[in-house]
């Protein structure tokens, strides 16, 4: 479709249709629970469609990070092909603070179509962050929401032909072929492969635009009073464009990204709201940036592009493409003209033909993901071990055999035990100086990165000599002492009675 007939379109499309579809989002799985958590996973999440199912259209996905509260920077989320290493789509996720800490949630928003009778894998780049528990079977904790079924558009469009011919080792300034977009202007032979070009590398990504104009836009769409945030151009390459072009398993090499988006270094007009996508134009300082000479930035259109346009606009030779930067207003666009020069100003409209009839190159550009990501290895799982231990006041103790992790919640255990005679049992001191840290009261604590050893506390049994009220005699504890070895009764002047069982105490409580 030309895009000149498309744009306006697709702004009415987009003002009745956008506000329904965050309406009729639902919740479609998830293994999310209230139980304590822990990091590093023992799988992947998979959802499977069986063969009679309806196409899903997943909207968006949401992981979760507790990391012993420290939540974890947002990294990426990728859709797999089942188990498999094969990803389809990778997004850059944004943070989302929950219980007072950030980015405890990972979100990413995107618009995959699951279809009937496959499976999806489901890859968080940060593993040892990544939540799971015994309720989620071990699986890395996961929400999926979307569209069930998916509208009839986007099922249509689920599977797409291509392929792709990037090669495992790119320099700058290299060309490969990626894609397909209708080029030779001949309809009846289909779409040709695209060929982009590396602008830059950074680790195993790489900043890449079409060689060529694939497509054109008018002066007069151009200058419509809006940033690149709210633009239909926009809206065209990250959708139309980006569906159409792309194969599955290519679309998982398109990365999504922050743009910031800034003003214009000279006119000092606003670039507008940060976006995040997945196919953009260059802004006006990474085309002189990536681009370092006149002739590095000069091309020309392909000759269906050519042939969408009326009259391209020239500069000695070669044909504008637009940037995302505003120009002189919002509505102006800085451009680089056929030359190679740079306007930070945008263009007026041809002399001749005027602003219906002139056109500019669009040059779509993405960052690419040139290596297929491993699955991470979990690193050794760190074993930490709580014992309990009588201390002369418990004659038997629970045993804990459980493998603990930092920040593991430790549930205290209480039974089996056997109480000596004489004495109250009191809870279990962990820091070594005899007063209870944990009991019925505090019954859970988190594991630090240590052994834990639980000693028993106990306060001694007594009863008054020679004191009764109404016939019963008193019992009293002694608040002053917690730990009385069975087989020191001289220790401060208390006397056993070995027949009764019982510890008398000299009558310091004023009492008796």
């Amino acid at each position: 479709m030309k895009i000149r007939f498309f744009f306006c379109f697709l702004m009415i499309v987009m003002l009745v249709a956008s506000i329904p579809a965050i309406a009729e989002e639902d919740l479609l799985w998830s293994n999310f629970n209230n139980d304590p958590v822990k990091n590093t996973p023992d799988h992947y999440p998979v959802f499977s469609r069986k063969e009679n199912d309806t196409p899903v259209l997943l909207t968006r996905i949401r992981t979760f990070h507790w990391n012993n509260g420290n939540g974890a920077e947002p990294g990426m989320i990728c859709i797999r092909e089942g188990n498999t290493k094969n990803e389809l789509q990778c997004m850059q996720a944004v943070g989302r603070s929950a219980y007072g800490v950030p980015n405890v949630y990972w979100e990413v928003l995107t618009d995959f179509v699951m279809e009937p009778g496959h499976s999806y894998g489901f890859r968080d780049s940060d593993f040892d962050s990544w939540s799971h528990n015994e309720a989620s079977s071990g699986f890395g904790m996961i929400e999926l929401y979307g569209e069930n079924p998916a509208p009839v558009s986007y099922a249509a469009s689920a599977s797409k032909i291509g392929g792709s011919s990037v090669p495992s080792v790119l320099s700058v300034g290299q060309t490969f072929k990626m894609g397909r977009y209708e080029q030779d202007n001949n309809l009846n032979n289909g779409p040709e492969p695209i060929e982009w070009q590396v602008l830059t590398i950074k680790n195993d990504q790489a900043l890449v635009i079409s060689r060529y104009g694939l497509e054109v836009i008018t002066h007069k769409t151009m200058t419509e009073s809006t940033t690149w945030d709210t633009s239909s151009y926009r809206a065209w390459l990250n959708g139309d464009f980006y569906n159409s072009s792309f194969s599955d398993a290519e679309k998982s090499r398109v990365l999504m990204v922050t743009n910031e988006n800034m003003s214009n270094p000279v006119t000092g007009i606003k670039g507008g709201n940060r976006t995040q996508d997945r196919i953009f134009l260059l802004a006006v300082d990474e085309a002189e940036y990536y681009f370092r000479t006149k002739e590095d930035r000069k091309t020309g259109p392909t000759a269906y592009a050519n042939a969408n346009s009326i009259t391209l606009y020239h500069k000695t030779g070669t044909s504008t493409w637009m940037l995302r930067t505003p120009g002189f207003n919002a509505g102006l666009k800085t451009l680089v003209y056929g030359d190679g020069t740079v306007d930070y100003y945008g263009s007026p409209c041809d002399a001749i033909e005027g602003c219906e009839k002139t056109f500019f190159l669009l040059r779509p550009a993405f960052w690419l993901r040139i290596y297929d990501t491993p699955v991470p290895t979990a690193k050794p799982k760190n074993c930490y071990k709580v014992t309990y231990t009588g201390n002369n006041c418990l004659a038997k103790v629970p045993t804990d055999n459980k493998c603990y992790q930092l920040g593991d919640l430790v549930t205290i255990l209480f039974e089996p035990v056997e109480y000596m005679q004489g004495l109250i049992f009191n809870g279990w001191d962990m820091d070594g100086d005899n007063v209870a840290d944990f009991g019925y009261n505090y019954p859970t604590f988190a594991m630090p990165n240590r052994d834990v050893v639980l000693k028993a506390v106990c306060y001694q049994q007594y009863q008054d000599h020679g004191y009764s009220q109404y016939g019963v005699p008193q019992q009293y504890y002694d608040p002053h002492q917690y730990y009385n070895p069975y087989n020191d009764p001289t220790l401060n002047n208390d006397y056993y009675d070995p027949n009764t069982g019982w510890w008398y105490a000299p009558d310091y409580s004023g009492v008796g």
